[in-house]
C-alpha cells in the first residue's frame, strides 16, 4: 500500500476520499485530506466524519503516506486528486490492491488559499471586535495560531445556529434570548455574524443576574456599534417576557436555571433552543434505585449519572412538546467536560413519538425518583399531561 500511495502521483496530491469502510460499525464512516497552504505553514487538513459528527487534525506534506496507509486499513476506497490527474485505488476483500488512473484533458483549477477559510462563517481577512477581545485575533486582524482551535469551536456553534435558523422568515425581526449570558463573548460573535454577516434584522437580549457583567456589556455592545443587542439584569426563574421568541440560548445556565430557560422557550413557543446545561445538581439529592444501586454507591459516579438523566429528562420532555430534538456533543469554550447540546427546533413531530417521549420520562422519574424542574413547570402550567397521577 505504502509503495502504491508512494508512486501514485507525479504531482502533489491536493485532495483525498477515503469511502466504503470495512466494518458498518467501525467509528469512521469517511476520511478526507485535503491541501492547504498558509505563510507558515503547509500540509494537509484531515476530516474524519462519523454518523453525526467530524473532527478535524493537521499534518506536514511528509506525513501523507504514511496517514493514508494507516487510515486505508479501514476502508476498501480511496480517490485522489491532482491539478492534472485523478485515480481510484481499491482493495479488494482478499486485500488485493486495484489502480485507475488517469490524466485530465483541461488542468483543473485548485484553490491553495487554506480550506479553513472556506470553511469557516466568519470571514478571517478583516477585524473583528470581539474576536480581539476574546484573544484569538490580533488587532490587526489575523487569527493567532495558537487560537485556531477556539475558532473552530465558535464557527461550531454558528454552524448549529445557522442549521437552527434555516427555516427563519427573513422577511421578519430575528428575535433571541440568551439565558444566563455572563460576559457574553459568544452572544457578541452571534450578534456580529447574524447582523453583519448575514445581513439579518436581529436583536438578542442578554439576561444575567449579575448587575456588573451586565453593565460591562452595554458598554463593550455600545463601543462595537452593535444598536440591537441588549443586556438586562434578570433572573431567569422571573422572566416574563410575553413578546415571540426565534432561538433560546442557554450556555451554562447552572442547574435548575436551565430547566427554567427551557420552560420559557416552550411557552414561548420559540422556533429553535440551544441549551448547554451545567452543574447538575437538583438531582443529586433526590435520586435513589434499589435496582440500580450500585450506580449510586460512588459520589463521581452518581454526579455522572444525575447529569445524563438530568439531560435525558429533558430531551424528551422537549419532544413531548413538539419539537424535533438531539443532544450533541458541544466542545465549549473552556474545554469543560459539561459538553453535551441539547438542540431542538420546533417542528412537526408524530403523537407517538411525542407519546413515547412521555412514556420514557415517567418510567426514569419512577426508576429513580427523580423531580425534573422543567417537568414540573410544564405539568404545572398543562403543556404536558400529569405523568405522575
Amino acid at each position: 500500500m505504502k509503495e502504491t500511495l508512494s508512486t501514485l502521483f507525479e504531482a502533489r496530491m491536493v485532495r483525498a476520499v477515503l469511502s466504503q469502510p470495512k466494518k458498518k460499525d467501525q467509528k469512521y464512516q469517511k476520511i478526507t485530506f485535503k491541501w492547504i497552504e498558509e505563510k507558515k505553514q503547509s500540509g494537509y487538513q484531515i476530516e474524519s466524519f462519523t454518523s453525526t459528527q467530524v473532527f478535524h487534525r493537521f499534518i506536514l506534506e511528509m506525513d501523507l503516506v504514511d496517514e493514508l496507509c494507516r487510515a486505508m486499513e479501514d476502508f476498501r476506497q480511496c480517490h485522489c486528486f491532482t491539478e492534472t490527474q485523478e485515480a481510484a485505488l481499491k482493495v479488494s476483500k482478499k486485500g488485493k490492491i486495484f489502480v485507475l488512473k488517469q490524466d485530465l484533458k483541461e488542468k483543473r483549477t485548485v484553490s491553495t488559499e487554506h480550506n479553513r477559510k472556506k470553511n469557516t462563517l466568519l470571514p478571517e481577512d478583516e477585524v473583528i471586535g470581539p474576536l480581539v477581545d476574546l484573544g484569538v485575533m490580533n488587532k490587526e486582524g489575523q487569527i493567532i495560531a495558537s487560537k485556531r482551535q477556539k475558532l473552530r469551536q465558535i464557527n461550531r456553534f454558528l454552524e448549529l445556529v445557522d442549521d437552527c435558523l434555516k427555516d427563519a422568515d427573513v422577511s421578519k425581526k430575528l428575535r433571541i434570548v440568551d439565558f444566563g449570558c455572563g460576559k457574553s463573548y459568544l452572544t457578541f460573535i452571534l450578534y456580529y455574524y447574524l447582523h453583519e454577516v448575514r445581513k439579518l434584522n436581529v436583536e438578542i437580549t442578554g439576561l444575567d443576574l449579575k448587575k456588573d457583567v451586565i453593565e460591562h456589556c452595554r458598554n463593550v455592545a455600545k463601543s462595537y456599534g452593535y444598536s440591537s443587542l441588549y443586556f438586562e439584569v434578570g433572573n431567569v426563574e422571573k422572566w416574563s417576557e410575553e413578546e415571540p421568541v426565534d432561538l433560546v440560548v442557554t450556555l451554562h445556565a447552572c442547574d435548575t436555571a436551565t430547566d427554567y430557560a427551557l420552560y420559557h422557550a416552550v411557552r414561548q413557543n420559540a422556533k429553535a433552543i440551544m441549551s448547554v446545561p451545567c452543574c447538575h445538581h437538583e438531582l443529586s439529592t433526590q435520586i435513589e434505585s434499589e435496582r440500580f444501586e450500585s450506580l449510586l454507591k460512588y459520589g463521581i459516579i452518581k454526579e455522572r449519572l444525575c447529569a445524563l438523566l438530568s439531560d435525558t429528562i429533558r430531551a424528551q420532555a422537549l419532544t413531548a412538546c413538539g419539537y424535533q430534538t438531539q443532544v450533541l456533543e458541544f466542545i465549549d469554550m473552556d474545554h469543560s467536560l459539561k459538553n453535551l447540546m441539547i438542540r431542538a427546533v420546533k417542528k412537526s413531530v408524530n403523537e407517538s413519538v411525542k407519546k413515547k417521549a412521555l412514556n420514557q420520562i415517567a418510567e426514569v422519574s419512577k426508576e429513580f425518583a427523580a423531580d425534573n424542574t422543567l417537568v414540573r413547570l410544564l405539568i404545572q402550567d398543562g403543556i404536558l399531561p400529569n405523568l405522575f397521577a
